[in-house]
C-alpha cells in the first residue's frame, strides 16, 4: 500500500483529478509490475489503459516534465 501512496502522489503532479490521478498510478504500478510499457505485455490492464486514454490526453501532462521550474526532473543525468 505504501508503494501506491507514493505513485499516486506521484500522479497527483500531473493530474490534479484525484480519480484520474489513482487511475494513472495503478497504470503505472501495472507498468512496474511487468517491466514494459508494451501493451501486450501488461495486457491485463489493456482495458483500463484504453479507457484512460479514451478519457484522458496524457500529452498535456507529459509537457509538465520540460518544465525548467518543476520541482522534480524525470530522466537520466548523463550528458549527451
Amino acid at each position: 500500500m505504501d508503494k501506491f501512496a507514493r505513485i499516486f502522489e506521484f500522479a497527483q503532479q500531473f493530474f490534479t483529478d484525484e480519480h484520474t490521478a489513482q487511475q494513472t498510478s495503478k497504470i503505472i504500478e501495472g507498468i512496474m509490475k511487468a517491466r514494459s510499457a508494451h501493451l501486450s505485455d501488461i495486457a491485463a490492464n489493456y482495458t483500463r489503459i484504453q479507457g484512460f486514454l479514451q478519457g484522458n490526453d496524457p500529452r498535456e501532462a507529459l509537457k509538465t516534465l520540460f518544465n525548467e521550474e518543476a520541482d522534480f526532473a524525470s530522466g537520466d543525468p548523463t550528458e549527451i
